[in-house]
Formats: C-alpha cells, structure tokens, sequence
C-alpha cells in the first residue's frame, strides 16, 4: 500500500536553525525495521519560533507496518 506522512518542524530557538535532513522509519509490532528513507524538506532554514510543513510518501508498504517514526538524520550515528 502508499503511506502519506504529513508533519511539521517547529523552531523553538531565539535563532535561525538550519533544517537537516529528515529520516523516516517504519516497523512492525515488534519494532523491526520494514522500511527507511531520508527526505529534504522544501524549507531549508527556520527563524526564531518559525515552523515548517512536510508531507511525503512512499509506495510498497508492507501490511506488517504498525509504527512510525521521523527523526533528524544524523551521519554519525550511521553504521
């Protein structure tokens, strides 16, 4: 199936924040990775109390998929 994931990114800083990339992550019950991807947004920096609106999707869902999960990418902690 298509999953559409519609958020947002809130800067709760007094300054201008640079928006890193975003990673997603699906898994199952029993929190095992199904499925990952990285996303840039369309805005790439954020002023002081700004916010952001996202959606992006992705096709080949497996119906074993019951969590979701976005975060900030981090390189250093890829293996």
């Amino acid at each position: 199936g298509r999953l559409v994931l519609k958020g947002e990114v809130i800067n709760k800083s007094r300054g201008d924040r640079k928006i890193p990339e975003l990673q997603v992550f699906l898994s199952d019950t029993a929190n095992n990775t199904l499925k990952s991807w990285n996303f840039v947004m369309d805005t790439k920096r954020l002023g002081p109390r700004a916010r952001a609106s996202f959606a992006v999707q992705t096709e080949d869902v497996s119906a074993e998929a019951a969590n979701v999960r976005v975060s900030f990418f981090n390189p250093a902690e890829t293996p």
